[in-house]
């Protein structure tokens, strides 16, 4: 059970509090107050009444949630209340999204990918992909959930490849990139794949091949002889 603390809110005061052998609980007001642990933390929280149930809801902790905000976010948790919804619930669901999305990255898509794909291929083939995936998509894509992945990010990884002097690797990316939204969108990790959309001729996916150059006087000669 918290022991009160009378005198509501200020900075001050906030800063002031000391630990305890009990909680503390520091009453502002509209149902905010802030719970004075133990071990020293300072954690905001909000009472509120919903279908007739007491509730309680998490607002952050100080100091990286300052006393203003804390009152913001409780104003913000009022509005939800009085459209008729729970801020308690709506919090807890945003939790449960982030989870699955944290869960469901363009990575872990690769990877449920390539188990499948590289059955199929060479050994060489399988890890040489995989090598330009992890070491030139990853870093910008792998953490992204793979339902937030949009043609602009797959487009500025590719043109670091041609940035970086490995346009060759240019198109093995594009379709394994291609091919892991595919699979995503099969999934139902994705609504859709991007690459779908990338114009044709964005990249330039010949081989470049190179000639070499004419030095000798002799081979200035013959060249001049075929001209005329």
């Amino acid at each position: 059970m918290a022991a009160p603390v009378k005198n509501g809110f200020s900075c001050t005061t906030i800063r002031n509090l000391k630990a305890a052998t009990k909680q503390q609980k520091v009453s502002d007001e509209k149902g905010l107050y802030l719970l004075v642990t133990p071990t020293g933390g300072k954690l905001w929280r909000m009472n509120y009444r919903f279908d007739g149930k007491q509730k309680t809801l998490s607002l952050g902790s100080y100091p990286d949630v300052s006393l203003k905000e804390a009152r913001n976010r409780r104003d913000e948790a009022r509005k939800v209340i009085a459209n008729g919804e729970d801020p308690g619930a709506i919090k807890q669901a945003q939790k449960a999204a982030t989870k699955v999305a944290r869960k469901n990255t363009f990575e872990a898509a690769a990877r449920d990918w390539y188990e499948e794909w590289s059955k199929g291929v060479t050994p060489g083939t399988a890890e040489h992909t995989w090598s330009i995936l992890r070491r030139r998509v990853f870093p910008a894509l792998g953490s992204v959930p793979v339902a937030q992945i949009k043609l602009k990010a797959i487009l500025d990884v590719l043109r670091e490849f041609e940035a970086a002097g490995v346009s060759n690797a240019v198109k093995k990316a594009k379709v394994a990139i291609s091919q892991i939204m595919a699979k995503a969108v099969e999934d139902e990790k994705a609504e859709r794949n991007p690459v779908k959309d990338m114009r044709r001729g964005a990249f330039d996916f010949r081989v470049k091949k190179h000639h070499a150059a004419i030095t000798t006087p002799v081979e200035v000669g013959a060249l001049l002889r075929a001209i005329d």
